[in-house]
């Protein structure tokens, strides 16, 4: 059985989201396991490691809905984050870490802020030491 996880404080929240934005954005993430590539690797079972993206949301308006949703192994830590067009990182409690439930699934929702920017957003998903950015347009129409 796992450890229950640590309650999440606006303050952890923060910590994350900067360190994940600081390993994405320098080189310090070659050495530290962490990867803005895709990448597979075996497991003892001989299974895959990392995830299998099931569905995201590839566009959405300023204050829509975005939609993540993830197959992993059942008790992995999920990460997800999304940098904005303007670089800025979107800081919402609903994208806080999460462990796949028994089935190995991860879903995150969230609204963008209002003022979002138009552009395209880079939404990142890790789980088993796999890390995927993935395109999200921000747009005004469908």
């Amino acid at each position: 059985m796992l450890p229950p996880s640590p309650p999440l404080t606006p303050r952890v929240f923060g910590v994350f989201v900067a360190m994940t934005a600081l390993c994405v954005l320098s080189s310090a993430c070659a050495n530290s396991g962490f990867s803005t590539t895709p990448m597979v690797a075996s497991t003892e079972e001989g299974g895959m490691a990392g995830f299998t993206m099931i569905k995201y949301s590839r566009r959405a308006r300023p204050g829509g809905l975005i939609f993540v949703q993830i197959r992993t192994r059942p008790g992995a830590v999920c990460t997800v984050s999304l940098a904005l067009p303007n670089g800025i990182w979107v800081q919402d409690f609903a994208l806080a870490p999460t462990r796949a439930n028994a089935e190995g699934t991860c879903v995150w929702s969230w609204h963008l802020p209002t003022d979002a920017p138009l552009g395209t957003a880079h939404l990142t998903v890790a789980a088993q030491g796999d890390a995927r950015r993935y395109d999200v347009t921000i747009a005004t129409a469908p």
